[in-house]
């Protein structure tokens, strides 16, 4: 994904502009980095910490995502006064609705279970109640609240299902919060991009509360030195940078699975703050040239995955960021590097892409949701790369309407 960044002399970020997606998609596809083997001691995983050795190998792979999960599709109904932008996103799926955002035009659409259009609101504006743009939205189901994450102006703003006003809170002093997720019933979650956090002289992850927005704890994952995934240079009078989709935050059943790339340790975060070591690595982060990354993904009952991302890129092609997709199995206690399908070999299942899994959206036990881009979903229609549902979903579209969201619920 390509990254067009703005800095003051101070070093304060102005504007994250994204500007093509398709160098993301090329990343993907392009040379792969050097393939880890994971060494595990313990058929009870939950217990013990995996090894990962980065210049082992491992068995490749290929997952029917139909034996792994339970599918359900559910377009969006399209409306002249409903239409999702493509960087919106669907922050929330409860018994009987869904919740999707807009960006930077800002409206917050209400959809039934079944993908029909109910009601909306947009608080967009420069008044005190008002937000800029939504960067995200989180909702909160016990306490009935909505919450929106305005990094233009740097604060979180509250509403209830209907979008009225009930308060608003700064980012703590010093911070920019990139991400955001509830935590419990009075907390909530937040990743920090600010100065210092970027700088590694405070902790990206911290707790705030969702009454005031102060901070009640840091969550501290040591490391020696901060890193980052960006690749940045300079380009006449701006800096210009790549960078590849890293989940700082990823819901689970039982907490956070947190990516802190300057570490050579994923962690878990519990609901009594505790910090569960899941995944250990080697050689250390800090040591290799180029810098190769583990990042973690969404975990089910069944299955861990992580991704193995090399820093490095082609400014003359547009490719880099090689990624391996590793797939460990809780029952068989082994891993793979994975490719998933669906429904056909050649219809391939990738998280980052299709469909775009939204990490902090875990709905309940082992589900998770995605959108589809039917603009997307038609041009695969006639290069004739859909097969069973997808391709009769893909029939009865147009291809300016509403994504089409898919549920995953995995199996035990």
């Amino acid at each position: 994904m390509k990254y067009l960044h703005i800095y003051l002399e101070n070093g304060v970020l102005l504007f994250c502009i994204c500007l093509i997606f398709n160098s993301c998609n090329k990343s993907q596809n392009s040379n792969k980095a050097a393939i880890p083997f994971i060494e595990n001691s313990s058929n009870k995983f939950q217990n013990e910490i995996l090894k990962i050795d980065l210049k082992k190998s491992y068995p490749p792979k290929e997952i029917d995502l139909k034996n792994i999960a339970d599918i359900e599709f559910i377009p969006l109904e399209t409306k002249a006064d409903f239409l999702c932008d493509e960087k919106g996103r669907v922050f929330a799926v409860t018994d009987d609705k869904i919740f999707f955002h807009n960006w930077k035009e800002g409206t917050v659409f209400i959809f039934s279970r079944k993908g029909k259009a109910l009601t909306k609101f947009n608080r967009k504006g420069g008044g005190g109640e008002e937000y800029i743009g939504i960067s995200q939205a989180v909702l909160d189901h016990e306490n009935k609240e909505l919450y929106i994450n305005d990094m233009w102006k740097k604060k979180i703003f509250v509403y209830d299902f209907v979008g009225k006003y009930k308060r608003s809170f700064r980012h703590h002093p010093g911070s920019l919060y990139s991400k955001i997720a509830s935590f419990n019933d009075s907390t909530m979650i937040c990743y920090d991009r600010g100065e210092e956090s970027r700088a590694g002289k405070a902790s990206p992850f911290i707790i705030v509360s969702k009454k005031t927005g102060k901070k009640i704890r840091d969550i501290i994952i040591p490391f020696d030195k901060r890193l980052e995934v960006e690749i940045i240079k300079k380009s006449e009078d701006i800096w210009i940078g790549e960078s590849t989709p890293v989940f700082p935050i990823i819901k689970t059943e039982d907490g956070f699975l947190l990516n802190e790339v300057s570490s050579d340790t994923l962690y878990k975060l519990k609901p009594n703050y505790e910090l569960q070591a899941v995944v250990t690595r080697t050689p250390p982060v800090q040591t290799m040239d180029p810098t190769v990354f583990l990042l973690s993904d969404i975990e089910t009952n069944r299955y861990l995955f992580v991704d193995v991302v090399t820093k490095k890129y082609d400014w003359k092609t547009n490719i880099g960021f090689p990624r391996v997709h590793l797939g460990y199995d809780y029952k068989d206690c082994k891993v793979y590097e994975y490719k998933i399908c669906y429904e056909s070999p050649d219809q391939i299942i990738d998280f980052n892409l299709f469909p775009k899994i939204e990490r902090e959206c875990y709905i309940n036990k082992n589900t998770f949701v995605g959108t589809i881009q039917s603009y997307l979903l038609k041009k695969m229609k006639d290069n004739d790369e859909l097969q069973g549902q997808l391709k009769q979903i893909a029939q009865n579209i147009k291809e300016d309407d509403n994504p089409v969201l898919m549920l995953i619920k995995f199996k035990e």
